[in-house]
């Protein structure tokens, strides 16, 4: 990647593909830079994702970006990010059209707000497991949710919604196996990503299906109702402690939460993918039959920080797995 973002401003006001006027840098990551351009032959802001040509050479940098332009173009649903094409110009940019969004990350979201209503956090699920739900009846795997990687817009009528977003990491499964292993894995060794949204197997590089993101959302779903996840790392090593453990229930460690909200979380967060609920739906029905028990429930206002999710490496090996 580019030691600072000049490469990338470099292509404002500049014209892709005879149609996309790029006008603004929204973000810059470690696939490359995102902007928002106008598409000329309609007068629709899109979102515009590019590797620049110096960039290419990275052969697995290009090879998640062309995974995340073909995986969005086998998926359609109304709460993932729609890509529209993807291409390269003659001077050797690659570059990936997709439905601009007007809004922010979860992750920003969650800053801002804090935790959220049991109401509000019923209807983001919903969307999400909605949204996962349609991936894995395609086969693919996300491999990488996090609350970054989810969008939050409102429309017209003021319903806020979410989107599905970035899948340079995920997983098209082979139609006999249903299963894969973690190819996340480096020359090195190293699993890489952000841990404190990954599930076990996903750490240590075993075998991975639908049921590792049914686990990431469960992580993400306790931070939205608690402000917090429940892994412990330490400093930038990433080092887990619990990995090999059980989680304690929820309502042991937050008093507000009533009891019948434990088993949904040592369910879905449940080391053992088997003993899991094998579907996000399915979570999504069991979560929210319990939120529906309990309609006056107060939530407790969060102090708010500015913690960031920080994607880190670490090594597998110095973690250990369930024995019994």
């Amino acid at each position: 990647m580019p030691k600072n973002n000049f490469e990338y401003n470099s292509l404002l006001g500049k014209t892709i593909a005879n149609d996309y006027k790029i006008e603004k840098l929204l973000g810059e990551g470690g696939m490359g830079a995102v902007f928002c351009a106008k598409q000329l032959s309609d007068s629709q802001n899109i979102a515009l994702k590019v590797i620049l040509p110096e960039n290419i050479t990275d052969n697995t940098l290009v090879q998640r970006f062309l995974r995340e332009a073909k995986v969005g173009l086998l998926l359609s649903h109304p709460n993932i990010v729609k890509t529209h094409k993807y291409s390269k110009t003659p001077d050797g940019l690659l570059f990936i059209v997709m439905e601009y969004i007007e809004g922010e990350t979860l992750q920003n979201y969650l800053q801002n707000h804090g935790r959220l209503s049991l109401q509000k956090i019923v209807e983001f699920l919903g969307q999400l497991a909605g949204a996962l739900d349609n991936a894995h009846k395609h086969k693919v795997l996300h491999r990488d949710l996090k609350p970054e990687n989810i969008l939050v817009t409102k429309l017209e009528n003021g319903l806020e919604v979410t989107k599905l977003t970035d899948f340079g990491i995920a997983k098209i499964l082979s139609s006999e196996q249903g299963k894969t292993s973690n190819t996340l894995l480096t020359g090195t060794g190293q699993v890489v990503g952000t841990p404190k949204y990954m599930s076990p197997e996903q750490l240590l590089g075993l075998p991975i299906k639908q049921t590792t993101d049914v686990y990431s959302l469960g992580l993400i779903v306790y931070r939205m109702l608690t402000g917090t996840t429940p892994l412990e790392f330490e400093g930038k090593t990433g080092t887990i402690f619990k990995v090999s453990e059980d989680l304690p229930p929820i309502s042991h460690k937050f008093s507000f939460l009533p009891t019948a909200f434990d088993r949904v979380f040592q369910k879905v967060l449940n080391r053992d993918p088997s003993e899991r609920y094998q579907s996000t739906g399915e979570f999504f029905d069991k979560f929210a039959a319990v939120a529906a028990k309990y309609p006056s429930l107060v939530i407790p206002p969060l102090s708010l920080t500015n913690d960031e999710e920080i994607p880190i490496t670490i090594a597998p090996t110095i973690l250990q797995n369930k024995t019994d």
